[in-house]
This record gives structure tokens, C-alpha cells and sequence, in this order.
């Protein structure tokens, strides 16, 4: 009789090691209609949730770690709109409109700094459990609920205007982005003797590498770029006071306005600021000056993505206050403001960055296709095509 009541006892409650307490049978560990979890970096998760119900996950960095790229993973696999569907991921959040049971496991966000250095954000054990079975309706109520027409479920709004590197046509504004100024100090910048394409000599510029910005400016776009004005740009306003050239040769420039009269320069970062000078398919022979061109938000924005080298005309003096400014976005607040004007792409699988302006990890640039900017493809499909090539 004593064993009889102790195995019915132990029918009655069951464990979680997730909370560490018994729980008593039909007690849910969280409410399973929906669930959206909010964790700090670094936060595991234990999640129930019914079949057909809402999964969102989302996370806020609150650690000193500058993240600048993320992928969610689902079983150790990378998650994207195109393997599961019902699904979309940003860089903060993944959500899935209705679960199924194949959808339980663990769920984990992985980030990498600028310099590549990867780390786990946050994880999530996710349990799908079958809908509770719901009493029956009386034919009164049940005529009601059939002449209610069904809310279609909200789509996400995207913008009209994307850049995405070409890769994909659908992105929204990012959010939780914040304002910084990068600065660089222009007595560091190389003296050169640099022809611009619409120039009939070589001028003085001072040089700076692209890689002070790591080779990417694509969150510069509708901040405000700050720098102080050469007397050679002031005095002379028919040639660009700085030139920006993308590592495929193509180049834009900046011209000081007749009307700017002061020796602080803001030039805002979009294309309408700036002038085509010279595209990728001009050669260097070709004789100057070139005219230069209107610029679309397409060729800007490459050439930020991609920058190799910027130009400004004229020499500093060592007692010039010599200091440049750009803003640039990023997910940490500085205190200058929130960030408006920066998209995010929904990219497909193999792309990275907000604008899918570089390749995933696994994925390298293939160029030798019909795409003069190249594509990203596995580093497998990349063996594999090495090996027929050469007859590996």
C-alpha cells in the first residue's frame, strides 16, 4: 500500500532543471500561447511554447563588446528566410509567425567584432508542445465566430529605395542604431601629388586609407562628413576638395560651393552632396579633364562600401586645427542621437552586413561570373569549382 502511494505521488509532479523546482501537472513553465524573450548578451533561455503560436527572440548587448555583424543558428545551422519559412532574422531579433514541431531545439546568436573575432550572444532551448484540446462550442456561438472575418496577420514594411549591393530589392530602416564621429587626424595623412580625373595636372593632396574605416563607410549615409577647408580648395573651387575612390577605380568628388565662406567644411553624405568624376570602365589613358556626372544612390553607396582611398586637395599647417570627422552607425548610444537613415537588408544566404555588402562566413567573392562585382558562394562550391577547372 506504502508503494502504491509513493508512485502515485511521483505521477502527480514533475521536474524542470531549467527553473529547478517541481511542477504540478498542467502548470507551464511560461505561457505558451506566444512567447518573446528579452535576454542580456550571454543569456540562456528555456522557452515552451503551443503549435502554431509566435516565437520571437530577441536581444540588447548591454556588454563592452562592439558588435558589428550577427547570425542566428537553429541546430547549429544558419537561419535565413530562404531554409525556413514563416521565418526573417535582423540583426537583433528572429521571429517565426507559427511554429511547428519541427521547429523545437536550440537556438543561439552568434556576433563577431570588426575584427572578426566571433562569440555566442545569446541561446534558447525551444520546446513546441501540441494545442491544448478547446471545449466544444455551442452552435450559437460557433455561427458568430464563423461570420467574424479572420485579421490578416501584419507584413513587415520595407523600403522602396534599397541599396542591398544589388543582392536583394527588400530592406527597412534600421533600428536601434546610434550616431558616432569617427575622427582622423589629417597630420597623419600621406602628402601626395594626386591628378584627379577632371584635373589637367597633378595637384597636392593629402592621402587617407580606407582602411582607417576598416574599407567600409555604407553607415556614413545622411550623416555629415567635417573637415577644414585647404586654402588651395578655398581660393581655387573648379576642382573637388576631396575625392573618394572605391578599390575598383571609380571615383566621386566633393566641390565647394561658391556661396561657402567659411573655414569649416559639413558636407552631408548622400549622393546629391557629391559628383561622379570617373567610373570603372574609363581608363587611366584616357585623356583629362572628364566631365563629371550626376550621381545616383546606387554608385554612392558602392563606392562607400568599398573604399579605398579619400583625397583631400591642399596641405595642412601644424598649427591648423586638422582633425576630420565622419558619422558613422553604430549599436551602442553615444549620446549624439539615434540613426534614421541607414538600411538593412534582408539578404540571402552567403551575404553579411546591413547591406550585404560582404560575403558570410563559409562564403568567399567569386568574380569569375556575369556580375562584374562577383557573388557569394561556399568555400565547397568554391572547391569544387577550382577542381573541375583545373582538372583537379
Amino acid at each position: 500500500m506504502r508503494r502504491c502511494l509513493v508512485i502515485a505521488i511521483f505521477a502527480l509532479l514533475h521536474w524542470t532543471g531549467a527553473h529547478g523546482r517541481w511542477m504540478r501537472p498542467g502548470e507551464i513553465l511560461q505561457d505558451p500561447r506566444s512567447m518573446e524573450v528579452e535576454d542580456d548578451a550571454g543569456q540562456h533561455s528555456e522557452v515552451i511554447l503551443f503549435e502554431g503560436r509566435k516565437l520571437m527572440l530577441t536581444f540588447e548587448d548591454r556588454t563592452n563588446r562592439r558588435v558589428a555583424f550577427t547570425r542566428w543558428y537553429h541546430n547549429g545551422l544558419p537561419i535565413s528566410e530562404r531554409t525556413r519559412r514563416g521565418c526573417y532574422v535582423t540583426f537583433d531579433k528572429m521571429v517565426c509567425s507559427e511554429v511547428a514541431r519541427q521547429d523545437e531545439g536550440r537556438y543561439e546568436l552568434w556576433g563577431s567584432d570588426r575584427t572578426g573575432q566571433r562569440y555566442l550572444i545569446q541561446s534558447a532551448n525551444v520546446r513546441v508542445i501540441p494545442q491544448p484540446m478547446q471545449p466544444p462550442v455551442s452552435e450559437p456561438v460557433a455561427r458568430v465566430m464563423a461570420e467574424v472575418e479572420p485579421v490578416p496577420a501584419p507584413t513587415p514594411r520595407y523600403h522602396d529605395d534599397c541599396f542591398c549591393s544589388g543582392v536583394t530589392s527588400r530592406c527597412r530602416m534600421a533600428n536601434n542604431l546610434y550616431r558616432m564621429q569617427i575622427p582622423f587626424n589629417l597630420s597623419n595623412a600621406e602628402p601626395v601629388d594626386y591628378l584627379t580625373p577632371t584635373a589637367r595636372r597633378e595637384e597636392q593632396h593629402v592621402a587617407i586609407p580606407g582602411t582607417v574605416w576598416g574599407g567600409n563607410l555604407i553607415t556614413a549615409y545622411g550623416g555629415y562628413l567635417r573637415l577644414p577647408v585647404t586654402n588651395e580648395c578655398y581660393r581655387d573651387r573648379s576642382e573637388p576638395c576631396m575625392v573618394l575612390v572605391d578599390k575598383y577605380g571609380q571615383a566621386i568628388g566633393y566641390y565647394l560651393s561658391p556661396l561657402h565662406d567659411q573655414r569649416e567644411l559639413s558636407v552631408l553624405m548622400k549622393e546629391a552632396s557629391w559628383r561622379l568624376l570617373k567610373t570603372p570602365g574609363e581608363s587611366e589613358s584616357e585623356p583629362s579633364p572628364r566631365t563629371t556626372q550626376q550621381l545616383d544612390k546606387f554608385t554612392f553607396m558602392f563606392v562607400l562600401s568599398n573604399i579605398e582611398t579619400a583625397y583631400v586637395r591642399g596641405r595642412y599647417g601644424s598649427f591648423e586645427n586638422t582633425v576630420l570627422t565622419i558619422d558613422l552607425a553604430t549599436p551602442y548610444d553615444k549620446g549624439l542621437g539615434t540613426v534614421r537613415t541607414v538600411e538593412e537588408c534582408f539578404c540571402h544566404e552567403g551575404y553579411a552586413g546591413l547591406s550585404c555588402e560582404r560575403c558570410d562566413s563559409g562564403y568567399r567573392r567569386f568574380t569569375e561570373v556575369i556580375n562584374s562585382n562577383g557573388v557569394c558562394i561556399s568555400n565547397q562550391d568554391l572547391w569544387h569549382f577550382m577542381k573541375q577547372k583545373y582538372n583537379v
